[in-house]
């Protein structure tokens, strides 16, 4: 059963490239979210690309209120 995994392995690796988008893709997925499927090393590379990429996203933070101009008075409209 060993060599058939390995047997297996490698044809995968042969005719499939996966690049490193994959697994990042795979990161987000519940169901694969701990990469069990990869070794301990590339695990932690993918973990560590993810966070270099959540890093690098804008920051969300709420905008300084005391700097923005203040809103207009709204009107009541009657008919």
């Amino acid at each position: 059963m060993s060599n058939l995994k390995t047997a297996f392995s490698i044809s995968v690796d042969e005719k499939y490239i996966t690049h490193p988008l994959h697994k990042l893709a795979t990161l987000v997925s519940p169901a694969f979210k701990y990469l069990t499927f990869v070794d301990t090393a590339e695990r932690d590379e993918v973990y560590a690309q993810m966070r270099a990429k959540v890093d690098s996203l804008p920051s969300l933070e709420e905008p300084d209120v005391s700097e923005a101009e203040p809103c207009a008075k709204k009107t009541n409209v009657r008919a």
